[in-house]
């Protein structure tokens, strides 16, 4: 699916119906007579020379000497965009756009850390079908290997996932350290000779909380005045803003989703059919946020802000699809 129509400045956000249908299909399809039980582990995450935390909850588990990671966590980190399709059970690995670059670049920068990922834990987990797409060629898994579900979380092989993207994969056992190098990372100068990253840079800055760059130069020299910024770049750091917000909305609705459809509980539903609306009610929020400072911008430039009434009417009437799936939710 194109989240993106640039010339339109439009995006089309995953209502929960679309996430909840995707999560049916998955579990439907996957195998329930096994759910093996797991210890996680504890050990530190390098891509690219970046040291990264997992979110809080997620895990890094071994089953039959493979070791698993969550599928959203380990593309990003390999700086590749994911979607999953519901109709084929496919999960789709490829080269983010320019926007999706930025947002997966201000992910990195948010995720990075120093120590070890906590472990010791013993977890269940659900088994996944699945099949994977890496940059439009199909791959199989290796015999034995599988995709589940823990906590509302896809995992994923980490071996199979890196070294399909272009990453080899490096285990240090006294550091319990495991590394994923790309093709075009320089790890004795600590900095990607190729590729979409940010790391290493010295003079283009990095991507901050509105999809903006600083430490650049670019608009400004010495002490003079910045130049009027473009109708191009007011909307496209709008763009880049609303595509990160997509993927964290759509990240947690999936993860209550897969909650709410794993349990018989009747309390615990009803309680995640609050915190579904408490989610949507945050992105709307945060939606509304994004469209009011590129509305100023826009009329402090002159520009024409037409375009975001036509904007703001999809993405009401996407969420309030959302709003009655949950509605006649059990």
């Amino acid at each position: 699916m194109n989240w993106l129509k640039t010339s339109k400045f439009f995006v089309s956000f995953c209502t929960l119906g679309l996430l909840l249908f995707t999560l049916q299909t998955m579990v439907a399809a996957a195998p329930t007579t096994t759910q093996p039980k797991v210890t996680t582990g504890s050990y530190q995450l390098v891509f690219d020379g970046k040291v990264l935390q997992l979110p809080e909850g997620q895990h890094i588990f071994a089953l039959n000497g493979t070791t698993y990671v969550p599928m959203r966590f380990v593309s990003y980190a390999l700086k590749k965009s994911v979607q999953w399709d519901a109709s084929s059970n496919r999960v789709t690995v490829k080269d983010p756009t320019k926007s999706e670059t930025i947002a997966l670049n201000e992910f990195l920068m948010n995720a990075m850390g120093t120590g070890l990922n906590k472990g010791g834990s013993t977890v269940q987990i659900k088994p996944v079908a699945a099949k994977f797409v890496f940059d439009g060629a199909t791959k199989a898994l290796p015999k034995g290997q599988g995709a589940y579900a823990l906590n509302g979380t896809i995992y994923v092989p980490l071996r199979f996932m890196s070294e399909s993207a272009g990453s080899t994969i490096y285990w240090d056992a006294k550091a319990q350290q495991i590394s994923a190098r790309s093709k075009g990372f320089n790890p004795n100068a600590g900095t990607s000779t190729g590729g979409n990253g940010t790391s290493g840079s010295t003079d283009g800055g990095q991507a901050n909380n509105n999809g903006q760059t600083s430490g650049g130069t670019s608009g400004s020299t010495g002490g003079g005045t910045a130049s009027k910024p473009s109708y191009e770049s007011i909307t496209s750091n709008a763009q880049a803003r609303l595509t990160n917000l997509q993927n964290s909305c759509q990240a947690a609705l999936m993860d209550i989703g897969i909650q709410y459809i794993s349990t018989e509980d009747a309390k615990t539903k009803e309680s995640l059919k609050s915190k579904g609306y408490a989610q949507l009610d945050s992105c709307t929020s945060s939606f509304n946020q994004v469209l009011a400072e590129t509305e100023a911008q826009l009329t402090a430039n002159g520009y024409s802000t037409a375009i975001l009434a036509d904007y703001r009417q999809t993405f009401n009437a996407q969420v309030e699809k959302g709003r009655e799936i949950m509605a006649g939710m059990l």
